[in-house]
């Protein structure tokens, strides 16, 4: 777990400000041209009237200004190309690396994303990177409730890119090699008082000479800063295969050396530490809090980025497109204006036939009235005048328009058929072939995203140890979406070596990042099934053979229950092999406390319920006997009877029943 340092002392809290706020000079002077084009940028392409030049407006004033946005068109493609295809973090099991636990790693990424509505993240960023060349978010790590230790990781949103400052001498697209980093923040000034009691509000501002450029009437700016600290530390390679840190686990040795974890080797390392602080104007308001972490959390997504002596040049598809787009918003303006004031038909008259109707005649071309009113000419015969052609818009701005279009496309890459123009392709896969070589433009910026989406993955796979250090049951994500429950770091005895081990222990063994670029996995499902029904139109036993997968893959309601049925079929009927898990259900299962409960209760009054009917029994039995010895009683007084008769009366007949 990450832990707080002791207090500074009043000078070494000075030093920290004074360093924050030189980095922030440093920071915001190499990136002032960037920063500027980059509001510029995002107003050009957002804002109603970001695509006109004021000076050029204000020549304009009472004559059309009309935007025709091309531009954020070409944007919306590549957003919506990165939105069907979204980079996904996996993860391999390097050396020492288990895959079970490189799958648990996996699921574990897949939870911190889901919970942290990562995807929402992402798209806000890469819109960023593609209008103006440049997102941000960060990841987080926090306490999951107010009466917990246990910690969580989440990824955050850092609304405003310009907020955060970077480290100007860092050279990686994605900043691991930044040593300072720090994000502003604006708050109010009451929820600053009630924040932090006894602080009076200061604005975290620089000594430059344009004075407190952050300072806003009734709010307080804040910032926090990361710093990377070079520390020496003992690295240990324990009894068990994990290695550690000694300062990680220093306060818990003897107790691994009471369970037999001892330590094996040692070696000095020289590493690094991350600092975390919360800063204002006068000082320090929270921290230092220390993080045994590689990198400072912080990622930035760019579009495009190039090194021009020493210089970074950063920029998104607006930039290129600008001036083409302002000249055909300019040429598209004039042709409208044109064809609105140019009159439906041009009249040839005279002073005398206009004369009183001048008014009449200079509006006739907005005027839907069906008559016209002049003076007969008797130098003109006395006629009425006669229309002639009006005069076309002039085809040299419309050639210009087209030009400007056109320039539009080259400097986005998007062209008509990545825009989903129609074209002289019929067939769906030349469609679809032409339409990614019109993608091959703009793909350097989901190259990036994925670059940055990597790096995400290395610092949740670098914290994932530090934050799930202690033995608790988490949930994580499958693929396609399914969850499971996985206890980490679980305490059992060995039955071979009776010694305790560690069970899902994320701290063991190197693991890498990778990431895949496709469809989303509802689109993977729904070209499984398409392709199995074209196979399935030439072999039609691939549906008896893969029933279950066709099932699996059909986004119904009910699909799960009928894969599972088909499943218990194929398995009966020996063509699929069956899961772990179905082992287990086919297994008798043992009865849960509450049912062996329940049973003994039962088997207690089968119990008693037996005695009765035995009680019952043995008296039917004793009362049987009886009668029977009864009935033989009276049987023989009977024939005794019948004999004392015979003598006395042989001639009399006794019926006996």
């Amino acid at each position: 777990m990450p832990h707080e340092k002791k207090t500074l002392s009043q000078k070494e809290a000075d030093a920290v400000v004074v360093e924050a706020k030189e980095h922030l000079v440093e920071a915001a002077a190499f990136e002032s041209e960037f920063r500027a084009k980059f509001v510029e940028d995002l107003r050009f392409t957002y804002d109603d009237d970001g695509q006109w030049e004021q000076s050029v407006k204000s020549s304009r004033v009472g004559r059309p200004c009309y935007t025709f946005n091309r531009t954020e068109g070409a944007i919306d493609q590549v957003i919506g190309d990165q939105r069907q295809n979204r980079p996904a973090i996996k993860i391999r099991a390097g050396e020492d690396g288990d895959k079970g636990i490189a799958n648990t790693y996996a699921g574990l990424i897949r939870n911190i994303e889901h919970r942290s509505h990562a995807d929402t993240i992402y798209d806000h960023s890469f819109q960023y990177a593609v209008a103006a060349g440049y997102g941000v978010w960060r990841v987080l790590n926090e306490f999951i409730s107010d009466d917990s230790f246990n910690q969580d990781i989440v990824i955050g949103e850092v609304a405003n890119p310009l907020t955060v400052y970077f480290d100007p001498k860092a050279h990686d697209i994605c900043k691991r090699d930044g040593r300072r980093c720090l994000i502003t923040e604006l708050i109010p000034e009451d929820e600053f008082e009630q924040t932090y009691p006894g602080k009076l509000p200061a604005d975290f501002e620089t000594d430059q000479p344009e004075g407190p450029v952050w300072y806003q009437e009734k709010e307080v700016r804040v910032a926090e800063y990361y710093r990377r600290v070079p520390r020496e530390r003992e690295l240990l390679l324990m009894s068990d295969g994990s290695q550690v840190f000694r300062d990680e686990i220093s306060n818990i040795i003897d107790e691994k050396a009471a369970q037999g974890i001892t330590i094996e080797k040692s070696r000095k390392v020289k590493g690094n530490v991350i600092e975390w602080f919360k800063l204002f104007g006068d000082g320090i308001l929270e921290g230092p809090i220390e993080y045994p972490w590689k990198y400072i959390p912080v990622v930035p997504v760019y579009g495009k980025r190039v090194n021009i002596e020493g210089e970074w040049k950063v920029k998104g598809l607006t930039r290129n497109a600008k001036d083409p787009q302002r000249s055909y918003n300019y040429i598209r303006s004039v042709i409208t204006e044109k064809a609105l004031l140019s009159p439906k038909f041009n009249y040839i008259l005279t002073p005398t036939e206009i004369k009183g109707y001048k008014d009449w005649w200079d509006s006739a071309h907005s005027s839907a009235s069906p008559y016209i009113l002049f003076n007969p000419d008797p130098d003109q015969g006395n006629q009425r005048p006669q229309p002639v052609n009006p005069s076309p818009v002039p085809i040299e701005l419309v050639t210009i328009a087209q030009m400007d279009a056109e320039d539009i496309k080259t400097a986005t890459g998007k062209f008509d058929a990545s825009l989903g123009a129609p074209s002289n392709e019929t067939s769906g896969v030349a469609i679809r072939e032409r339409k990614i070589e019109g993608d091959v433009g703009s793909f350097v910026y989901i190259d990036n995203l994925t670059k940055a989406i990597e790096f995400t993955g290395e610092i949740l796979v670098d914290m994932i140890p530090y934050i799930y250090d202690t033995e608790r049951t988490i949930r994580i994500l499958g693929e396609d979406g399914a969850e499971d429950f996985v206890t980490l770091n679980e305490k059992v005895v060995d039955e071979d070596t009776e010694q305790e081990v560690t069970l899902n222990d994320l701290s063991v063994g190197n693991y890498d990042v990778v990431v895949a670029v496709g469809p989303s996995y509802t689109t993977q499902r729904v070209e499984s099934n398409e392709a199995i029904a074209a196979i399935g139109q030439q072999f039609p036993e691939i549906y008896a053979l893969g029933a279950d997968i066709f099932m699996k893959n059909l986004d119904i309601q009910g699909s799960d229950e009928l894969e599972r049925r088909f499943r218990k079929k194929m398995i009966a009927d020996g063509l699929i092999e069956p899961t772990e898990e179905e082992k287990a259900e086919m297994q008798p299962k043992e009865p849960s406390e509450a049912e062996k409960l329940t049973l003994a209760k039962l088997a207690g009054e089968v119990q008693k319920l037996a005695a009765q009917v035995a009680e019952l029994d043995a008296k039917a039995e004793a009362e049987s006997a009886q009668a029977e010895e009864s009935g033989i009683d009276a049987a023989v007084k009977v024939l005794e009877f019948l004999r004392g008769d015979k003598e006395n009366k042989p001639e009399k007949q006794v019926r006996v029943t």
